[in-house]
């Protein structure tokens, strides 16, 4: 039997120009755009970020989720320009044996606050809290967009934030790791950034396939009563087995974060050309030509662009941390076979379709 197979594609966007996803763009229809691609994807299975993307992307993780309170807790390390912090992710050279002597460290003086700090890759960590914390804890912690830095009074559990935060940044900054970081000519790794924190919330099947092997999508699908697919290395690939697993649901969706990890290392522009022509012929070449013989009945591209220059202000003792981080935004395409029909379309820079331009849906 022939299903008709509906491939989602979420897709990071650095810039390069691309002719086949141009050709895939030129054709398709506008179907919207979201805050950042976490909040999309969490949308698929019916949660909204501030229902923990942790708790979810540590579950892909393989730790003990359904217990306590989570937040991503990244390294970074934040660099001093003027009157701002400017926000860097720990080094690339940093190794999981030095991560885990940094989370141990942290571990050994925070176990008696119920906090506890788990390693997964040497630049992702997570925070698992016994109890919900009062509020967003931290200065360094992700904010919601658009909050003020207005003066207030610190209320008793902001100050013993800010106490935890200056005893870590404290322990980090002394811990022998550092030292071998600089002895590197790397970035120290002195505080953690804090995002997608909540409880872990297991729910229904949503009604499609998840082919990814990136943690957060992982989890969401393992919490929702169904196994994440390993993403095969083409699009030929994925469409012959997403025709046998997707029996019983029409909708796939495909997750490309192999790619997603390589791009986000923007230290190394020179690599973007490479990974770009790796990515037109081992997925977008072969999903056009799909599209537009009948074997994928749609095909939705949501282009994440890149997050952003993150920045933390300089605080004063009376000042709450909140600032406005802008985030990596997903736009939307549908492409049919009946719209290379289209032809009077015409082709446009992949910038005319990140910016919010306004694209025939004729």
């Amino acid at each position: 039997m022939n299903y008709a197979l509906h491939c989602h594609l979420l897709l990071p966007i650095r810039g390069v120009e691309s002719a086949p996803l141009t050709a895939l763009l030129r054709y398709a229809r506008r179907k919207g755009e979201s805050p950042d691609y976490e909040t999309w994807l969490c949308a698929r299975y019916g949660v909204t970020r501030l229902e923990a993307s942790a708790a979810y992307a540590a579950l892909g993780d393989g730790l003990p989720a359904d217990e306590g309170w989570w937040f991503c807790a990244d390294p970074v390390s934040l660099v001093m320009q003027g009157d701002d912090f400017t926000r860097r992710a720990a080094p690339k050279t940093l190794q999981l044996a030095q991560a885990q002597r940094l989370a141990d460290a942290l571990n050994a003086h925070f176990d008696a606050d119920g906090m506890k700090f788990y390693v997964a890759a040497p630049r992702r960590w997570y925070l698992r809290m016994t109890q919900q914390p009062p509020h967003p804890p931290w200065p360094f912690a992700e904010p919601l967009l658009g909050a003020s830095t207005e003066p207030s009074a610190p209320t008793n559990a902001e100050l013993r934030w800010k106490r935890q935060l200056s005893e870590l940044q404290m322990l980090l900054h002394t811990h022998p790791v550092n030292a071998e970081l600089e002895a590197q000519g790397a970035l120290p790794v002195n505080s953690v950034w804090l995002s997608g924190g909540g409880a872990l919330a297991r729910g229904e099947h949503p009604g499609f396939e998840t082919w990814a092997d990136e943690a957060l999508p992982r989890g969401l699908a393992l919490a929702h009563n169904r196994f994440c697919f390993a993403l095969p290395p083409t699009a030929d690939e994925w469409i012959a087995r997403a025709q046998q697993e997707a029996a019983d649901n029409d909708f796939a969706l495909t997750y490309i974060d192999d790619w997603a990890a390589r791009l986000a290392g923007t230290e190394h522009l020179v690599a973007l050309p490479e990974l770009t022509t790796e990515l037109e012929r081992a997925w977008l070449q072969p999903l056009l030509a799909a599209v537009r013989e009948g074997k994928l009945a749609s095909l939705t591209l949501h282009l994440v662009t890149p997050p952003a220059t993150r920045r933390a202000p300089a605080l004063a003792d009376n000042m709450r941390a909140t600032i406005a981080v802008p985030a990596p935004r997903v736009y939307s395409y549908m492409l049919t076979r009946r719209d290379f029909m289209r032809f009077w379309r015409r082709a446009h820079p992949l910038g005319f379709y990140l910016d919010g331009a306004t694209v025939e849906n004729d």
